[in-house]
């Protein structure tokens, strides 16, 4: 038996041993996918946390510097400030939806 053989009857062993524990345990198989699902969430929350607290601190900024101005630069800064806050309004929400799913993935979880 040469080597190609062999290597060729372990990956045929191999894949019927994956494909045989995947056919006797299909709770463990939907455990791992809720527990995939749960890790991309947590990945998710944790860059909206980042990009709120980014687009919140940005909007101070722009209206911190449109304190000490006036006229059209004034203007220009409130505008930009209250673009941010709006952008960090919507991710917020986003960043409450994902945590709600979060919780009912988590309970899910718990019940598989």
């Amino acid at each position: 038996m040469g080597k190609c053989k062999f290597i060729e009857s372990w990956l045929d062993d191999v894949r019927f041993r994956n494909w045989l524990t995947s056919v006797a345990n299909p709770q463990g198989q939907k455990r791992k996918a809720a527990e995939d699902h749960i890790a991309d969430l947590k990945k998710k929350k944790q860059t909206l946390l980042e990009v709120c607290g980014s687009l919140e601190k940005d909007a101070d900024m722009f209206a911190e510097q449109a304190e000490g101005k006036s006229g059209t630069l004034m203007a220009q800064l409130i505008t930009k400030s209250n673009v941010l806050r709006k952008r960090y309004k919507e991710k917020f929400s986003e960043l409450k939806k994902i945590e709600a799913e979060l919780e009912i993935k988590a309970t899910e979880l718990r019940l598989i």
